[in-house]
């Protein structure tokens, strides 16, 4: 199920977008963010949030995105790792396309660390395309990694 989140979250789902993002990050060793960062973020009339759940009402992942004029930029995709490889992030991706926030959108715009293959590859089958490269952009693991800026057109 989807389920479109706008306007400041409330501090418990804040807390479980947070520990959903962490878990999602783990792996790669991205900073996730907290609760409260969230919360910031999502008072902005700008960012919004679409949310996939489980039959059962759990949270499996997120797409954060802000959104101005006809453009959009990925913030954060987190997928929990127990549904990862089950079609959650194209999920996610997908219903973007009847979302009425982004009717008008041309063009999504991400950046992903050079290192995240399997996030990249994701990326490429959902139409992305390198653009740029963003140089000691992340910190992991306290090295400096690059970033891949990929966009993707959506034809209207």
């Amino acid at each position: 199920m989807i389920e479109r989140l706008s306007g400041r979250l409330c501090s418990q789902l804040s807390q479980v977008l947070a520990e959903l993002q962490a878990r999602s990050y783990e792996s790669i060793g991205i900073r996730s963010w907290s609760a409260s960062e969230i919360e910031e973020l999502t008072a902005s009339s700008h960012v919004h949030i679409i949310m996939a759940r489980d039959r059962q009402g759990s949270a499996q992942g997120f797409l954060c995105l802000s959104l101005l004029d006809h453009e959009a930029e990925v913030l954060s995709l987190a997928v929990d790792p127990n549904h990862w490889r089950q079609g959650v992030a194209s999920l996610l991706f997908e219903s973007l396309k009847t979302d009425q926030k982004f009717a008008e959108t041309r063009r999504l715009v991400l950046e992903v660390s050079e290192n995240n293959t399997s996030a990249t590859v994701l990326y490429r089958k959902l139409g992305f395309v390198d653009i740029a490269m963003r140089r000691n952009y992340y910190r992991i693991d306290g090295n400096r990694i690059d970033a891949r800026v990929m966009e993707r057109y959506y034809p209207r």
